[in-house]
């Protein structure tokens, strides 16, 4: 006798209903491509068009159909079968105004500006598409395509920002039922490369000397703040009287960018720097007029920024470079020459560490924000932060 050898097959019968005393949806039964039960509702009462719909759960289930013809199967059995099975539909155009209104109560003006423009950046590559597809017919390969389309016109830092908003986008898009599978799942972010010019790095004191000999009045009171506070240019421009107590020998400000209370004890050399200024502890007023009403004027830095990168040509710090036409416009990758007034940021750093002041004293005074450092030294006392203050150099 001829014993056959048993043979297993994956074959699993097709999707089958029942009725639970619950609901008045009949629940699909279905198996995996493992094997397993699987149940979920259809949300149909009529038997045939919860078949249906019961099937195509059981296509994705055994990798038959992929997530995203499965929402396109469902999508068409709504529209075919009526009932009271929804799924949200929406082209990416349509979805970004919900995505964009959202982040518009969120953000601050110039944050919003960035979600802004990066959504149109992705409406631009995607072209009619944009406008014409439900937004889950997006693929990987689209986020990707846009990504390096970002890389040959930008700088990788202002293209990994455009990818992380639309990153934000879909996650928001797939919280909100408009996708099964977020495209941007998997999509890795540019890679900085040394030497590309993107290294922000510390002022000598040569060249904070050679700034300060050059600047007006107001940009050298604002280069002064910058050094030996470490604040921000839209904080230090926005900075009035009011919040500098010379009695107490410190300024408190809110940080515009991470809404951050901070207090900053004043260094000799910045106290007597603001006892010479005009108006000197005039109430409401703004200690930098001029700069504060260009701030006031434009919402961001931007023109002050301009001013400033003007500044540090005069003085020979930043070479001037000649205009090469690169053939990409106005979107044409920026070259960064590595400094900028965010730079007198890292200067206060540097200039505190060399001092011997501790890494937390340092965080504190300067408004960083790390949960490692935070973990190690849970307070840093108002005396640590004079003796840091204490610590800078002078000019």
């Amino acid at each position: 006798m001829v014993v056959l050898p048993l043979v297993v097959t994956t074959h699993f019968l097709m999707a089958s209903l029942t009725l639970k005393s619950t609901s008045p949806f009949y629940h699909a039964c279905y198996r995996d491509y493992l094997g397993r039960q699987r149940r979920r509702s259809t949300h149909q009462t009529d038997r045939e068009d919860a078949q249906r719909v019961a099937d195509e759960y059981e296509e994705i289930a055994q990798r038959k159909k992929s997530s995203r013809k499965l929402r396109k199967s469902l999508i068409k059995l709504c529209h075919e079968i009526g009932g009271e099975y929804e799924v949200a539909t929406a082209t990416l155009s349509e979805y970004a105004k919900k995505f964009l209104l959202e982040k518009k109560r969120e953000l601050r003006p110039n944050s919003f500006e960035s979600y802004e423009t990066a959504v149109e950046k992705l409406k631009e590559f995607l072209g009619d598409r944009a406008t014409s597809e439900d937004i889950g017919e997006l693929v990987k390969a689209d986020i990707v395509g846009f990504r390096d389309s970002l890389s040959a016109k930008l700088a990788p830092g202002t293209a990994n920002l455009a990818l992380r908003v639309v990153k934000q986008l879909f996650t928001c898009a797939r919280r909100d039922g408009f996708l099964e599978d977020d495209p941007c799942e998997f999509v890795r972010q540019l890679k900085r490369r040394r030497g590309d010019g993107l290294e922000r790095r510390p002022f000598t004191l040569e060249e904070l000397r050679a700034i300060l000999a050059v600047a007006n009045p107001e940009w050298r009171s604002l280069i002064m703040f910058g050094v030996f506070t470490g604040q921000r240019l839209g904080d230090l421009c926005a900075l009035k009287w009011s919040q500098v107590d010379l009695m107490r020998n410190e300024i408190t400000l809110t940080s515009r960018k991470t809404n951050r209370r901070i207090l900053i004890p004043l260094s000799e050399q910045l106290r007597e720097h603001v006892l010479s200024l005009p108006g000197a502890d005039s109430g409401e007023d703004h200690i930098h007029p001029y700069d504060a009403s260009l701030l006031e004027r434009d919402g961001r830095v931007k023109a002050l920024s301009r001013g400033f990168a003007i500044l540090l040509k005069r003085a020979g710090v930043r070479t001037k470079q000649a205009h090469i036409k690169q053939g990409n416009g106005r979107d044409g990758a920026r070259e960064s020459r590595g400094i900028s007034f965010h730079c007198l940021r890292h200067t206060a750093v540097t200039l505190l560490k060399e001092a011997g002041v501790p890494q937390a004293v340092v965080q504190e005074l300067i408004g960083h924000a790390s949960e490692a450092v935070n973990a190690l030294y849970t307070h840093v006392g108002g005396e640590a932060l004079q003796r840091a203050g204490a610590a800078f150099p002078r000019l």
